[in-house]
């Protein structure tokens, strides 16, 4: 149990905003659209990811032999996910914008408060 943190308000408050955001999509096939969207780019981004860790372990181990292979099998997949994203493409504005409305909002709100941290940071430093 160590390690876990309850709090219950801010359980109410996500379920309350998934309550809204479910009826604010009004139709199934728009929440669909949204959820189809989503999880094809963090497809992408994970084929990403495992590319970028995967020829970094190899150029710090010296194992440059086995990145070729890596970048082959990931550019094989990625463009796999590339199609598929541009397949998903058109139900943008069918109600995907969503998620990439809260990302976004999410990406600004964590940069904000890791650049303060920083700087705050450095001002008790100083």
């Amino acid at each position: 149990k160590i390690g876990r943190i309850y709090v219950p308000t801010a359980n109410l408050i996500l379920g309350a905003a998934v309550l809204i955001v479910t009826g604010a999509y009004a139709k199934s096939a728009n929440l669909a659209n949204a959820y189809g969207l989503s999880v094809t780019m963090t497809m992408m981004v994970t084929s990403l990811l495992v590319t970028v860790v995967g020829v970094t372990w190899c150029i710090r181990n010296s194992r440059w032999l086995l990145a070729v292979p890596l970048v082959t099998i990931m550019m094989a997949v990625l463009t796999l996910d590339m199609l598929l994203l541009i397949s998903c493409a058109n139900k943008f504005l069918d109600g995907a914008w969503f998620p990439f409305a809260v990302a976004i909002f999410l990406f600004i709100l964590m940069s904000t408060w890791a650049k303060g941290a920083h700087l705050l940071r450095d001002a008790v430093r100083a």
